[in-house]
């Protein structure tokens, strides 16, 4: 059977030497680049079976670059190798047509599955994500409702939550519920593990989201 070929493109040279020679031993690393706007010529002049891809590229971002690419060659499966693993950017990223997600703080056996995974055309989104959060985020990529987790939470939790989500204060939610800053602190901390969001702005982009608060 013919190795799967592989297109790397990274920004940082010594991460892309790294990773085709952690690579090699499975696939065949046919090209590289440090450049983004060099991606779809790359790609044009090789027909690998898989692209490599860091977000931060120079001249176009990673997420300008896979646009191009899905737009070039749709069949051509795009996987993101980057640190960035706040939900904005997975969700922008699967927006633009990758398959595969994948944190460049993982085992390298992590992104070897995810290129056998991506090849027959399913998705892969780190482990490290939290669970509850790479299923939301696999969901809304397939175009299925995106499941409220808010279940998952306390009666006090999702009063926490809503008053948070509001705009107020640890100490003014403190303050209002008659706690302490440091139990709302607490809940704060199990709301967001029970969702798998990682900050306040997420939190309330959540609940924007489910209906919990409104936009205006």
């Amino acid at each position: 059977m013919k190795p799967i070929r592989i297109v790397i493109a990274d920004d940082h040279q010594l991460v892309v030497h790294g990773l085709q020679q952690l690579l090699e031993q499975d696939f065949q690393v046919v090209g590289t680049t440090t450049n983004g706007r060099a991606v779809l010529h790359k790609i044009k002049q090789l027909k690998p079976d898989v692209l490599l891809l860091d977000i931060a590229m120079p001249n176009f971002n990673g997420f300008q670059v896979a646009q191009s690419v899905h737009h070039s060659f749709p069949s051509l499966p795009i996987i993101f190798v980057t640190m960035h693993q706040e939900p904005p950017y997975i969700t922008e990223a699967f927006r633009v047509g990758i398959k595969g997600y994948v944190l460049k703080h993982s085992a390298v056996t992590e992104l070897k599955t995810a290129i056998k995974v991506v090849i027959n055309n399913r998705r892969f989104l780190s482990s490290h994500i939290p669970r509850p959060l790479r299923e939301q985020i696999l969901a809304k990529a397939r175009g299925a409702p995106i499941k409220d987790l808010s279940g998952k939470l306390t009666a006090r939790q999702k009063i926490v939550f809503t008053l948070l989500a509001q705009g107020l204060s640890t100490q003014a939610v403190a303050k209002k519920l008659g706690i302490t800053s440091s139990c709302v602190a607490f809940h704060k901390g199990n709301i967001k593990k029970n969702l798998g969001i990682h900050s306040l702005a997420e939190l309330t982009r959540y609940a924007i989201e489910h209906g919990y608060v409104s936009s205006g």
